[in-house]
């Protein structure tokens, strides 16, 4: 009988182990449009859910911020991530930041890793924009990625470069701006990674038409 026993139990925890086991494989629950609807804040017995950039957060720790006729209650039950960047909280409740510049989905990373995953449970993903029925990352997840892989190393050059070279001091009236720089550095016109330029204080040795045109 000990030895049945000892089996049962044997048997027992093989069974909750390969449970476990296919849980860890099956990754993270994928939630619907539908199912993360139904935890919108509106029934005060249930959590409140919410989803950015694909990824379901439980928020009820934050009850007071996403509730009906709280200020986020937009964000409450949907992923509108576009919202979060664009700060149009009645037009732009989508999963769809295609419309966004690589700067900007940066910032949305940000608020993803920065404040949701910090403040909150993070539950799983859900099917949209970001992510299929599975869980697998979508065409527009790895062109977002990229995006923001893009912006990260534009960032990281701007500030190297501002290192090098910092920006002008500035003044401006209502009618002119004029720029300044001390130590024997000049104004100059440097281009920054990803777009546009900048005023840079380049010593003036270095102040040659390769650096920037005069500002």
């Amino acid at each position: 009988p000990d030895r049945r026993a000892r089996h049962a139990v044997v048997v027992a925890c093989a069974v909750v182990a390969a449970a476990a086991a296919s849980r860890y494989r099956r990754g993270p629950r994928v939630f619907t449009k539908t199912e993360l609807a139904a935890y919108d804040g509106a029934d005060e017995k249930k959590p409140i859910y919410l989803a950015i950039m694909g990824q379901v957060f439980d928020v009820t720790a934050g009850r007071e911020f996403y509730e009906k006729g709280a200020g986020y209650e937009c964000f409450a039950g949907r992923d509108a991530s576009l919202a979060f960047v664009t700060g149009e909280f009645e037009k732009n409740r989508t999963d769809d930041v295609s419309a966004l510049a690589g700067s900007q989905l940066r910032e949305l990373k940000k608020w993803v890793n920065e404040t949701y995953h910090f403040k909150y449970v993070y539950l799983g993903l859900l099917e949209g924009h970001f992510y299929d029925r599975n869980g697998a990352p979508t065409a527009a997840f790895r062109h977002v990625a990229s995006s923001i892989a893009r912006a990260d190393a534009d960032a990281d050059a701007l500030e190297e470069d501002q290192a090098r070279y910092p920006s002008c001091s500035s003044r401006r009236t209502r009618e002119t701006r004029t720029v300044s720089c001390r130590d024997g550095r000049v104004p100059r016109r440097r281009a920054k990674p990803g777009g546009g330029d900048r005023c840079a204080c380049v010593p003036f040795p270095d102040a040659t038409p390769d650096v920037g045109a005069p500002y």
